[in-house]
């Protein structure tokens, strides 16, 4: 019985877990940093696909990011750990926002979370034989309804897909992973441009 039962926890180690949120939280502290290209694709509640976009995705855990977007548009959104930056070269402009883990129109709060049970439901939906963690917001001022992340494996990002109110989803799929780089925090300052517009938030 008790060979059994390993067996079955090898197999499928997520009976391990009581709790879904507790081992995502396990999860995302073991990410403390990856570089990725990703790939975007924004749907409407028909299915309908409204955009695009591709680029290079760079975390540093916590609060560090940077998101550069390649096509079809070259924006840039960067967080140097105080303060997201959000960058539009057609506009030429620069909009700055404190980093605020209370803001609810930012999904990225997820990975920023030290305590994710205090803000999320979580719990394991299976999608063509995927396991997902689906993150419910308690709080009903988000500007989503479900933050859902699939991981790979070895516990590397895959996928992450955003569930806004109007029903539309954004997917971001994730590949050529690289995990647990020796990232200086300096790499995720923000460059202005020349003649840029600033507004700040």
């Amino acid at each position: 019985m008790k060979l059994f039962l390993s067996i079955l926890f090898l197999v499928n180690p997520i009976f391990l877990w009581a709790n879904p949120a507790l081992e995502l939280k396990v999860i995302l502290d073991g990410m403390k940093n990856f570089k990725a290209n990703f790939e975007q694709s924004v749907f409407d509640e028909s299915g309908q696909l409204l955009e695009e976009t591709e680029g290079l995705v760079t975390f540093k855990m916590p609060n560090y990011f940077k998101w550069l977007y390649k096509k079809p548009h070259k924006n840039q959104i960067i967080s140097d750990g105080q303060e997201i930056y959000i960058y539009d070269p057609d506009l030429a402009q620069v909009i700055i926002s404190k980093i605020n883990l209370n803001d609810g129109n930012n999904p990225a709060v997820i990975f920023m979370e030290k305590n994710i049970e205090s803000s999320f439901n979580v719990n394991l939906i299976t999608v063509d034989d995927d396991i997902w963690y689906r993150c419910t917001p308690k709080s009903d001022k988000t500007g989503y309804e479900n933050i859902d992340l699939l991981f790979n494996d070895n516990r590397t990002l895959k996928s992450m897909l955003v569930t806004d109110f109007l029903k539309n989803k954004i997917i971001i799929n994730f590949d050529f992973i690289e995990n647990n780089l020796k990232i200086d925090d300096a790499f995720f300052m923000f460059n202005f441009p020349e003649n840029v517009e600033v507004i700040k938030n």
